[in-house]
């Protein structure tokens, strides 16, 4: 019988995705996974495998995060209103974010897009999981006349994921809150518009 694992896997795996998130995945050694979660080598490969391995449990343990910002949508006031303070929200943490990291999604694809066809693939199913995620509640949106009918919400859901990709990648610049805020307003000029009157 081994010996009880004498530490948080949940903790350990959490400190990991920091460094993956700061430094990318081929820029990260062992040596910067044995500081970041407090473990020796051996520990990390008994409780995790090799620097791939804890990498793909990694992007499992992203997968939280989609689904505490779709219980967030859940328990807003209205499915719209759900979607406008994710929006915030990705504005806030960019602002705040001085060490420049962007979304570990969108590192991962650019990154390993050509090197790696695994990551990439479990990489764009997270990337598909938050799509969906803007998707139902845009449909719930319409569906209360939040939005109008005319609106396609599966291509409203892609145009939303890509601007907040790309608010998270201008985000490294450091372009100030107004610019961001700039972005986030010409969203909801689209949200709340029928598209026939969207030039």
């Amino acid at each position: 019988m081994g010996r009880p694992l004498e530490f948080n896997k949940q903790d350990a795996l959490e400190k990991a995705m920091q460094v993956f998130w700061k430094q990318g995945y081929e820029a990260t050694s062992m040596q910067d996974l044995e500081q970041a979660m407090q473990l020796r080598r051996a520990s990390i490969y008994g409780a995790f495998g090799n620097k791939r391995d804890l990498f793909l449990q990694v992007l499992d343990l992203y997968y939280q995060n989609i689904e505490e910002m779709k219980q967030g949508f859940v328990s807003a006031p209205t499915p719209l209103q759900g979607v406008l303070q994710y929006l915030k929200y990705v504005i806030d943490e960019s602002v705040s974010d001085m060490q420049g990291y962007c979304c570990l999604t969108i590192n991962t694809l650019v990154e390993m897009s050509s090197r790696d066809r695994e990551l990439v693939e479990k990489a764009n199913e997270l990337f598909l999981a938050m799509i969906a995620v803007f998707h139902e509640a845009l449909v719930k949106a319409q569906q209360q006349g939040e939005i109008d009918a005319q609106h396609d919400p599966q291509q409203l859901a892609q145009f939303i994921m890509t601007v907040v990709s790309g608010m998270r990648v201008m985000a490294q610049s450091h372009p100030g809150r107004r610019v961001l805020e700039g972005v986030y307003q010409t969203v909801e000029r689209v949200l709340l518009s029928p598209p026939s009157s969207i030039n």
